[in-house]
């Protein structure tokens, strides 16, 4: 055998392998484009093994007279090329119009090189290469060949034409196309040009089908090894991501405790106001009586003075819980209102004393009243959170040094707009972490226990009231933060540390007729301090609401019910709406005296518009006026007074 048929043979094992090969990686994502080169290469096998008798001494006659299948070969191998450069990533292609007007060309052309005497005749004929002692025996050509070999190359052509205009887009791997194709295209010219015996040449077809076909094998080998370059690449990403992912679920997850925490302090911190007030409204009470049976001159100065501290004490207790439960409360039960930045401020600095006055000395420097629509809650929360962070930037070396200040400025530089400054004295921010500050688990204070959440929730709530947060920092300097947020005209309503009862639910204090009053508490000290509080009236204390539900049930002749509002079993909303149903004109009489709602029920209930309530510590001037609001929308102002029962508590507990 000659050493080219075993070049043919070998070249087209490679093309049948190739096939293979580009058929299975067509089937995968991505790679369905080649599903056109498997037709490419097979038609290339195609091409070489038909072409492989006509050099091979002694082949049939009658195998030989099917080389003009060459020709159909040719036009298969063309239309898989056009379909190639017209398949999308999916696999799929997008014919035009001319586009499938040259593949039934091809077509019709493939069908007529079948048929004998059309391209090639049945009469065989010889040619001999001395050179290379080689003679070929193959069909003599018809008229049409030359027709059908000018068609060929001038569709390669057209290919050749798309792949340079693919390579001018800067499509990957065009550019190894354009030199695998000019070679197939010049070794098919040379055998059209010696079929047609125009000269004397070895066909050259068969290795322009494999260079072409190596060629694009060897842009697949480059893919492939991009794509596995890439794939490491993408693993060792998603490896970082992984970690950094991970990362951020772990703070995430331990922000979320500490959210927890919080929420759950919250509620700790209403609890415990609840059950602070209770024993506050007798101690407070008490004391006030106290003072009231010393006000004489017949008892010690120094002892009228301690009794005149401690019911200041019992005050700042009284504000310090209700401080406390404001800042608690939760952010569904928002409240927008006309607020005194300097009350709000004030607060703060009381809540963030205990982490203030050892570091630093506030100077509150205020130049224009400003008024801001806000909720105190969540106003207070960003104050107190820029405060703390303003004593955590002071270094330890400076702590609680006279000359350490933190400077708090409120100013209206123009109308409509408020600013208020809170200036340290620390360390600074460096400049590579400040545009990061408000980004959420962000903190550059994670040694110390910063979660990066105080900035970020701070930043949202101003955004959220129509503000923004500006920052400004020197390493070694300090830094000032300026909290941006419009200004309102409105007068704010004077701030209490629980909401007073609106004047239109307790009447100006005044002397209230000798009244009948049931007092429901469940704490007995605060039953018997109210009792003694409303000593100039006839009273009668019941330890529970099941109590007094059966106490009214015999005797509705109570001018005034106060009743505790949160208490076990049958609570003061419960026996108010069973009152609602049983004998609405006694539901009006009731005045809830409470420590606090704790509950979404309770808050709810207070919110309606036609109770009267008040909170704990109880105010005896303001219990004096909720009595005088009871009697006042009665029938009858002045209830006949009870001469036969002398005044007093009687517990029925």
């Amino acid at each position: 055998m000659h050493f080219l048929s075993a070049l043919s043979i070998t070249a087209a094992c490679i093309e049948l392998v190739i096939a293979f090969l580009v058929w299975r990686l067509s089937r995968s994502p991505g790679w369905r484009r080649l599903r056109a080169f498997v037709a490419i290469s097979l038609s290339a096998a195609a091409f070489t093994l038909n072409n492989l008798p006509t050099a091979i001494p002694g082949a049939p006659d009658w195998f030989l007279e099917w080389n003009r299948a060459n020709y159909t070969f040719a036009c298969i191998h063309l239309a898989a090329w056009i379909a190639y450069t017209r398949a999308g990533p999916d696999g799929h292609a997008v014919f035009t119009r001319f586009d499938r007007w040259l593949l039934g060309a091809l077509g019709v052309l493939g069908l007529m090189a079948l048929v004998p005497g059309t391209v090639m005749t049945s009469e065989l004929r010889e040619q001999t290469l001395s050179a290379y002692h080689i003679t070929y025996r193959a069909p003599a050509t018809a008229e049409l060949a030359g027709f059908a070999g000018v068609a060929l190359l001038a569709v390669m052509l057209l290919v050749f034409a798309r792949f340079v205009k693919a390579a001018r887009a800067g499509e990957a791997g065009a550019a190894a196309h354009i030199t695998g194709f000019a070679i197939f295209f010049l070794s098919v010219a040379n055998e059209v040009a010696v079929t047609l015996d125009l000269y004397n040449f070895i066909y050259t077809a068969d290795l322009g089908f494999l260079a072409m076909v190596l060629v694009v094998l060897s842009e697949i080998v480059r893919r492939v090894t991009d794509d596995a370059s890439a794939l490491a690449d993408l693993s060792t990403h998603l490896e970082r991501e992984v970690a950094a992912r991970t990362n951020e679920l772990s703070e995430a997850r331990n922000a979320l405790l500490q959210a927890e925490r919080l929420a759950s302090l919250g509620q700790l911190a209403a609890g415990v106001g609840h059950e602070i007030n209770n024993p506050l409204t007798s101690v407070h009470a008490n004391l006030q009586m106290i003072q009231e049976y010393m006000a004489g001159d017949a008892h010690p100065a120094d002892l009228r003075e301690a009794v005149s501290d401690a019911l200041d004490g019992s005050d700042r207790i009284r504000h310090v819980v209700g401080e406390l439960r404001v800042f608690a409360r939760a952010e569904r039960d928002e409240r927008m209102e006309p607020l005194l930045v300097s009350e709000v401020l004030s607060t703060a600095i009381k809540l963030s004393s205990h982490q203030l006055r050892h570091r630093a000395r506030i100077v509150v420097e205020e130049s224009t009243p400003l008024t801001v629509q806000a909720d105190r809650a969540r106003l207070g929360q960003v104050f107190l959170n820029l405060l703390v962070n303003a004593a955590q930037a002071i270094p330890d070396e400076r702590a609680g040094r006279h000359d350490t200040v933190i400077r708090v400025r409120i100013d209206l530089p123009q109308p409509g707009e408020g600013v208020v400054e809170i200036q340290d004295c620390g360390m600074g921010i460096e400049p590579e972490h400040l545009p990061h500050i408000f980004e959420p688990y962000y903190t550059t204070r994670a040694h110390s226990g910063g979660t990066g959440l105080g900035l970020f929730i701070s930043h949202g709530i101003v955004v959220k009231l129509g503000g923004h947060i500006e920052v400004q920092s020197k390493r070694g300097e300090g830094t000032t933060v300026s909290v941006c947020l419009p200004a309102v005209a409105q007068t704010p309503r004077a701030f209490a540390p629980e909401p007073a009862p609106p004047a239109t639910r307790v009447a100006p204090p005044s002397v209230a007729p000798r009244l009948r009053v049931l007092i429901v508490d469940d704490e007995p000290g605060v039953g018997r301090v109210l009792s003694r509080m409303l000593r100039a009236h006839e009273t009668e204390v019941v330890g529970d609401g099941a109590s007094a539900l059966q106490k009214l049930a015999s005797d509705r002749r109570f001018d005034v019910i106060l009743c505790d509002l949160m208490m076990p079993d049958v609570s003061g909303i419960d026996l108010y709406e069973r009152l609602s149903q049983s004998d609405p004109e006694l539901a009006q009489r009731v005045v809830f005296v409470t420590g606090g709602a704790v509950t979404e029920r309770a808050r709810a209930f207070l919110a309606r518009p036609e109770l009267r309530w008040l909170p704990k510590p109880v105010d005896a001037q303001a219990l004096q006026g909720a009595l005088c609001a009871v009697v006042g929308q009665k029938p009858n102002a002045a209830p006949p007074v009870r001469p036969s029962q002398t005044p007093g508590s009687h517990a029925a507990q």
